[in-house]
């Protein structure tokens, strides 16, 4: 399994790849809904719930993301994008700010 992360401006992209038997054409979008689960290869005994990937999709939609697959000529290949949180300001340490206050951070702006 390989696991990267790449900068895509405005979001985090998270991509995570394997070389296993990967997803049947045209399953793409269909192994995101619940309890979906694609036949498994001779060698996996294991089988799951078909909720992981449902979950993450909500997880990932919550958070204002969106998760997909990528095309792959071996395995199987996902992501997820997260939208970069705001750059917020540091503690003002010369008027006595700690940074543990219990206070509502703001947004920097520009």
């Amino acid at each position: 399994m390989r696991i990267g992360i790449i900068d895509a401006g405005a979001a985090v992209r998270v991509t995570v790849a394997d070389d296993g038997s990967g997803i049947p054409p045209g399953a793409e979008e269909k192994i995101f809904d619940r309890f979906v689960q694609l036949p498994r290869p001779a060698d996996r005994k294991i089988g799951g719930s078909g909720l992981g990937l449902s979950i993450a999709r909500d997880l990932v939609t919550a958070m204002g993301g969106r998760i997909g697959t990528e095309p792959s000529v071996k395995g199987a290949h996902f992501f997820f994008e997260l939208p970069r949180a705001p750059k917020m300001a540091p503690p003002d340490i010369a008027n006595g700010e700690s940074g543990t206050e219990d206070r509502t951070a703001q947004p920097l702006s520009g």
